[in-house]
């Protein structure tokens, strides 16, 4: 297994042209849109992105031209620049992850030595490891990083960045992106981004980044999907580690006793998670780890058969976000149990109503992508102020 770069983890583990511009060249077509983006047209700009129909040429003009379009401009302007070009690529990133694939896992199998067979081209070959094959979506995250990691020393907002990286990858699940694939063996090993690695070498006392390793081995367990469903091969073990040494760091304890005690749920230590849940609640006012924590107790709850106990969690954690449709529907069932079907009928329609309310259950899996909305704003304003350099750390 792999050794990790410092971190507050002690183990070995810490993973087209636009419409309007078709008639021009799409190396110029992708330039007008960087110029456009440093400009502060961000909404627009994304929205043409998201017109395409073509994301690989989109990663084939900013490999050709980016960076060169980053140092095109007066020194002064360069730092500006490159942020303008990741965030852009970071942005494009999300877009394309919303309409395409992040990655395929496939076989590769062997008929003769270095001659490769994809599935479905013979099978007469040997079976060989598993291999990934990387779509455009991280491959646009990575480039941005790539151009950032220039500069000798990272800048305070080369941290915000990586941050909203995180947050992206996060939320296309992917683990291997960010720490490699130390479980499996890989028939491609060399093509192993292990995104977490570079950014804790520029950002070693970033918390949130020494969490993200965890988060991702935490999404390593989640074998046949990400659902309450135990997969045969499911072993908290390293998450388990990672989270319990973190819990009592003042920055990232409460989510790492939040998904310390998930796990413990997970494997029935029911006790344990419950204590877990109690702790966070004391600790911490952020909304999103206070109502996990309540609907997190509920379900422990009933599994202790305590359904009065249990129905007090699932308030607690309305009280916290109304209406959010996890607890709305586990209180509901609960209610229908003990024959209030009026006032579970009454919660279900509530929830209902729209705009819909925030469900952190739902977010729970995506981890940092609630921060996106403020990264975003931040590196936009960033852009705009022409603050890219910021200050060393």
């Amino acid at each position: 297994m792999r050794a990790w770069p410092r971190a507050v983890l002690p183990f070995a583990l810490v993973v087209c042209a636009t419409g309007e511009s078709r008639s021009l060249p799409q190396e110029q077509a992708t330039t007008a849109l960087l110029n456009r983006y440093l400009a502060g047209d961000f909404e627009s700009t994304v929205a043409s992105v998201a017109r395409r129909d073509d994301f690989d040429g989109l990663l084939k003009d900013l490999d050709q031209s980016g960076a060169a379009w980053a140092d095109g401009g007066p020194p002064a302007e360069r730092s500006r620049r490159a942020l303008a070009a990741a965030t852009f690529a970071l942005e494009s990133a999300r877009v394309a992850a919303d309409t395409g694939d992040w990655k395929w896992v496939q076989q590769i199998r062997l008929n003769a030595p270095g001659t490769v067979h994809l599935p479905g081209m013979g099978n007469q070959a040997s079976s060989a490891a598993d291999a990934i094959w990387w779509k455009t979506p991280p491959k646009l995250v990575e480039w941005g990083c790539a151009l950032l990691r220039r500069d000798a020393e990272p800048s305070v907002d080369e941290r915000i960045w990586h941050l909203a990286a995180v947050a992206t990858v996060e939320r296309a699940g992917d683990f291997e992106f960010l720490v490699g694939s130390p479980w499996e063996a890989r028939g491609n090993v060399k093509d192993e981004f292990e995104h977490l690695a570079h950014v804790i070498a520029r950002f070693p006392d970033e918390p949130r980044f020494a969490l993200a390793q965890a988060i991702a081995i935490e999404f390593h367990t989640w074998r046949d999907g990400f659902r309450l469903a135990r997969a045969a091969a499911f072993d908290p073990s390293d998450a388990i580690r990672a989270f319990d040494h973190m819990s009592k760091d003042e920055a990232i304890g409460p989510e790492a006793s939040l998904r310390l005690g998930y796990l413990r749920l997970r494997t029935n230590r029911v006790d344990d998670a419950l204590s877990l849940f109690s702790h966070v609640q004391s600790v911490t006012r952020d909304r999103y780890l206070v109502y996990l924590a309540h609907y997190f107790s509920g379900q422990a709850l009933e599994q202790r058969n305590r359904p009065g106990d249990a129905e007090r969690e699932f308030r607690s954690a309305l009280a916290t976000v109304p209406r959010a449709q996890s607890a709305t529907l586990a209180l509901a069932a609960l209610l229908v149990r003990s024959s209030h079907s009026t006032e579970a009928a009454a919660l279900v329609d509530g929830s209902l109503t729209t705009p819909l309310a925030e469900d952190p259950w739902r977010g729970y899996e995506s981890a940092d992508d609630r921060f996106w909305p403020a990264l975003i704003t931040r590196l936009h304003a960033d852009i705009l102020q022409g603050a890219a350099g910021g200050q060393a750390r």
